[in-house]
């Protein structure tokens, strides 16, 4: 286990919490092409919220789907994540269509 794992394992981390983006854990674990493993354990582990919205309204699915991190993508799906958010578009004047097709399944985020 590494460090990450023993953090969440032993502590009691509110995962929740956000930065000055309005970015909790699960949206920066999402915006890494790495970040499967560790939204694993924020999920299974620490009991992470996996719909929050940050300051732009996003949730940590609608990151990794635009920066097109599969791995992310389908830990998110797999353990919980809802596909049929949408984006409220107040920030932005553009309607934007993120389609991730993860095997079979689609999730589609606007």
């Amino acid at each position: 286990m590494d460090a990450f794992g023993a953090l969440l394992s032993e502590a009691r981390v509110d995962t929740d919490l956000r930065d000055g983006d309005g970015k909790a854990a699960a949206h920066h674990a999402a915006s890494n092409p790495r970040g499967a493993r560790h939204l694993k354990l924020l999920s299974e582990r620490a009991g992470a919220k996996l719909d929050l919205r940050n300051a732009d309204g996003q949730t940590p699915l609608m990151v990794a789907a635009a920066k097109g991190n599969l791995g992310p993508a389908r830990v998110l799906l797999g353990t919980g994540a809802r596909a049929g958010i949408t984006l409220a578009d107040t920030f932005n004047r553009y309607k934007r269509v993120f389609v991730l097709r993860i095997s079979t399944s689609v999730a589609m985020c606007t």
